[in-house]
């Protein structure tokens, strides 16, 4: 019986160590990974509308403001 338990302890405790060590690989590389997927179809930069002056992200190709086409 503490044969049984001492194994499924371990190796739940084994579990854990594996979960910690994939936690703080993803913290330490991770989040510069998804930051760069979540940019990675948007241009970087910002559009200013010639007609009213409002400023629109750079992959937009209308106006959020007047809705003229930006050039």
């Amino acid at each position: 019986m503490l044969t049984a338990l001492m194994y499924f302890f371990g190796s739940l405790l084994g579990l854990l160590g594996v979960f910690a060590a994939g936690l703080g690989i993803f913290a330490l590389c991770g989040w510069i990974g998804m930051d760069g997927l979540f940019n990675l179809g948007e241009p970087a930069g910002e559009l200013t509308c010639w007609h009213c002056g409002q400023v629109t992200r750079a992959g937009a190709r209308h106006c959020t403001r007047c809705g003229q086409e930006l050039q």
